[in-house]
């Protein structure tokens, strides 16, 4: 099937449940944590030798980055977000729900929720802004780099 979405460790399909419930899979690439692990591995080791200062910092980043392999974690964290943010924010955002029971460290399954593309509705937001202030969404685009 052709993704509906892409990034850099995987790829999202949309898919329907035995009972019609439509869904979305996270799938990541076979071997991605590796091949990240390895880059930032060799990263390190180059920084150590010409630029010691920077060795740190990209141990923090290691860290931090090595929890967007598990996508069991990652279902646990779209709960707890949803969770806390239904009281005040939930009349605006909604966080998709994962299945647990479907989710493995590579895959994630959640709702799949229908929408506009986030890159899509602030370009949308965009163009109106500039509408509203008469400038061309050049000009805006300039203003804000």
């Amino acid at each position: 099937d052709t993704p509906c979405g892409s990034a850099s460790i995987g790829q999202v399909h949309k898919a329907r449940l035995k009972d019609g419930t439509e869904v979305a899979i996270k799938i990541q690439y076979p071997g991605i944590e590796q091949k990240f692990r390895s880059d930032l591995k060799n990263i390190i080791r180059f920084c150590s030798i010409a630029m010691p200062q920077h060795v740190k910092p990209l141990r923090e980043i290691e860290k931090q980055f090595l929890t967007e392999f598990d996508y069991v974690l990652e279902a646990k964290n779209l709960s707890e977000i949803a969770g806390n943010i239904q009281k005040d924010w939930g009349h605006k955002v909604v966080v998709p729900k994962p299945i647990p029971e479907l989710c493995r460290k590579t895959v994630l399954t959640m709702e799949y929720l229908h929408g506009v593309p986030l890159r899509k509705a602030l370009r949308s937001s965009l163009e109106r802004l500039a509408e509203k202030e008469n400038k061309s969404v050049g000009d805006l685009e300039s203003e804000f780099r």
